[in-house]
């Protein structure tokens, strides 16, 4: 490598990590102050950073919340268990992909809080960036419901419906459980819950057999 390769390495590797450092300082802010709440010069200054060089990344506050949606959100978290999913029978398929989306949830725990919160009071933009990867999720896992029934594994319903119902179970455990604190009465493990709800979906989109 010589000398200019080394150099504009170094300032790749620096710009990288001010970026990163953005993201990470907007993350913790967000998920204590809320989008709303959380300033640029807030952001900047957690960062270790002059805004000007903030700005310089990211333009505009929108922008920082759509890369952190991009790079460590739900969808990330599904499109890497994917390939891992479709190696496995459909029971075990559905719970490694419940396991990634409620350990995604988990990770940002306080920014979901606030999410639910103050989603209201979002910018139109926010709201149309949340909107669509919330569909690239969704169409993610429709996808894979596809596949099986191209396989006549599932019945011919809807795929991104069916999409649609498994993620708003596992959401709405979320909720439940990590949000509000409620614990199931019946004292079963969060293991034996997933194996149970997908008991009960499974039931409704698995092609029956004569």
């Amino acid at each position: 490598m010589t000398k200019l390769e080394r150099t504009a390495d170094q300032a790749c590797s620096r710009t990288l990590a001010t970026r990163n450092r953005i993201l990470s300082a907007a993350l913790t802010l967000f998920s204590e102050k809320g989008y709303v709440g959380a300033t640029t010069r807030e952001i900047a200054v957690e960062a270790g950073v002059a805004e000007l060089t903030l700005f310089r990344h990211f333009p505009k506050k929108e922008l920082i919340m759509e890369e952190l949606l991009r790079s460590r959100s739900s969808l990330t978290a599904l499109q890497d268990i994917m390939p891992q999913a479709r190696q496995l029978p459909l029971k075990p398929a559905l719970v490694a992909i419940a396991h990634a989306f409620l350990d995604s949830l988990r990770g940002q725990k306080d920014l979901n809080r606030i999410f639910l919160s103050e989603y209201p009071r979002y910018p139109e933009q926010v709201k149309t960036m949340h909107c669509a990867f919330a569909t690239d999720l969704f169409n993610t896992l429709a996808t894979f419901f596809r596949e099986l029934q191209a396989s006549r594994v599932l019945r011919e319903v809807d795929a991104v419906a069916a999409a649609q119902t498994f993620f708003g179970i596992f959401y709405a455990y979320f909720i439940s459980r990590d949000l509000l604190g409620f614990i199931e009465p019946s004292g079963r493990t969060e293991e034996q819950d997933i194996s149970l709800y997908l008991d009960v979906y499974i039931r409704g989109i698995v092609r029956e057999t004569t």
